[in-house]
């Protein structure tokens, strides 16, 4: 009941900052302009479909899993309400116009068609907005409000077209996958990754309906800040780092890091073998008595990952 009071609060306050269902029906969003603070939820008009594209048949999207609690409603339907919500259940059909709220600790995956796969995290805020089939063409376009949605496909027979929108930020996917959008509410602040295979286009709104976007490759992803700036590739989402160039150091050196992966080398070179004396602490693979707390924390494990990818010259890391 707590988590759920809760859900309903974080989902008032971006209803009042983004009008995330009139944006859902309309399609159309400022990232830099936010409405007033006293601006009530608007009533949704029927979204009009342009008459360029092609419409196509209408399909539907599968609850494949829920844990915890998700709801779904119809497009128009206040998030902070109860009234209008309904609980989803594995088996589930959506249509298009389907809005999607989850709890603190809940989830829930979709699957459109057979080669797609999308994962509505905890604390979200999305809207199916459109699951078409036109000839070897599927169309799909996710909402998101607030919160993450992550998603795999595959290509096969057919060809996909999947976006997920934002008010401040906007998905393409080609042939992706591990795929992930995440927008916070009221700051305007979104992060836009691919983790395994594929292409993804960010696309960021900005004022008076411009905006500017960057392609991600596996093992990047795109903010709020970054993509403005001059495009270089990351490490994978900043988790690992080559902190040494291997031209740059000895052979004896090269040897001696490998020997020794503690993991704290980056903190000084040669292994990290001062850090001992810095940190008071043990870097080799010890044991401590269960009732000695203070013995336990002194212990340093080695990292798996060991000298952040330092290898000797001609040698594969």
């Amino acid at each position: 009941m707590i988590a759920r009071r809760r859900s309903a609060i974080f989902a008032a306050q971006v209803t009042r900052a983004f009008g995330f269902a009139a944006w859902c029906a309309a399609g159309v969003a400022s990232a830099d302009a936010a409405p007033p603070a006293n601006m009530s939820p608007p009533r949704v008009a029927p979204a009009v479909s342009d008459p360029s594209s092609p419409v196509g048949e209408e399909c539907l999207a599968e609850v494949v899993d829920v844990e915890g609690r998700a709801d779904r409603a119809a497009l128009g339907t206040r998030a902070a309400a109860d009234e209008g919500w309904t609980p989803l259940v594995q088996g589930d059909l959506l249509p298009g116009g389907t809005l999607i709220r989850t709890g603190l600790r809940s989830r829930l995956v979709l699957r459109f068609g057979e080669a797609h796969y999308v994962s509505i995290e905890r604390a979200t805020l999305a809207c199916v907005n459109e699951f078409r089939r036109s000839g070897n063409v599927e169309r799909i376009d996710v909402g998101l409000g607030y919160g993450a949605v992550r998603g795999a496909s595959s290509t096969g027979t057919l060809r996909s077209e999947l976006t997920v929108t934002s008010p401040v930020a906007t998905l393409a996917k080609e042939g992706t996958r591990d795929w992930e959008i995440r927008v916070e509410p009221h700051t305007g602040r979104f992060t836009i990754s691919l983790a395994t295979e594929g292409l993804v286009n960010a696309i960021q709104r900005l004022r008076s309906g411009r905006t500017q976007e960057r392609l991600v490759l596996p093992g990047e992803y795109a903010t709020q800040d970054n993509i403005a700036r001059m495009w270089m590739r990351q490490a994978t989402f900043d988790r690992t780092f080559s902190f040494y160039d291997a031209r740059g150091l000895s052979e004896a050196d090269l040897g001696f890091v490998i020997a020794h992966p503690s993991g704290a080398s980056p903190v000084a070179p040669g292994g990290g073998t001062e850090t001992r004396a810095i940190a008071l602490r043990d870097t080799a693979p010890g044991t401590a008595r269960a009732d000695r707390p203070t013995a336990v924390t002194a212990i340093l494990r080695n990292r798996p990952e060991g000298n952040f990818g330092i290898a000797q010259p001609g040698s594969s890391e």
